[in-house]
């Protein structure tokens, strides 16, 4: 009869199996939270940087409009043309800046403004951003533009000396 008692108290022992699986879960999740908690603390934001660079304004640089409206137009071996908001861009491909004698500046009138905003458009939209370049001749070139939702181009003289870009009005 005491064989059967100890069988029957070794196979209670045995059955104590759930608890070691519960202490196998609680493990698990222990190390699952403290790698969540590790992602989530563990990322220090305000960390300050070990080495400043300090900015000199004797670099040139090129800052043109403080909108992104510009359009690679034409390159040559020497420059790009970059059509912008109201203006043409000339940028040295060798030293990276721009070229200020060689620069157009053509907004829309004001009356075709007025006009693009009576129709409802925003003032950003209502103006001239230039989007084509065509050589017409040695020292002519032709700019066209948006002009306020009213496309027109324009006529201009390269002048031989300096490069400069200058409106024919003539045309």
């Amino acid at each position: 009869m005491e064989s059967t008692s100890s069988r029957t108290c070794s196979v209670m022992l045995r059955r104590r199996r759930p608890e070691v699986h519960l202490s196998r879960f609680s493990i698990v999740l222990i190390v699952l939270v403290s790698c969540c908690l590790d992602r989530i603390f563990g990322w220090t934001p305000d960390v300050l940087t070990k080495s400043y660079i300090t900015y000199d304004n004797t670099i040139p640089a090129f800052f043109g409009n403080s909108t992104d409206y510009f359009k690679l137009l034409d390159q040559d071996e020497g420059s790009i043309l970059i059509g912008a908001r109201n203006a043409l861009y000339n940028i040295s491909l060798d030293r990276l800046i721009e070229n200020p004698n060689q620069r157009v500046m053509w907004s829309s009138s004001d009356a075709h403004r007025e006009l693009c905003t009576l129709k409802g458009k925003l003032d950003q939209d209502c103006q001239n951003y230039i989007r084509v370049y065509a050589r017409v001749g040695a020292n002519r070139v032709m700019l066209c533009g948006t002009n306020s939702y009213k496309p027109l181009c324009r006529y201009y003289n390269v002048l031989p000396s300096d490069g400069s870009i200058v409106y024919d009005s003539n045309e």
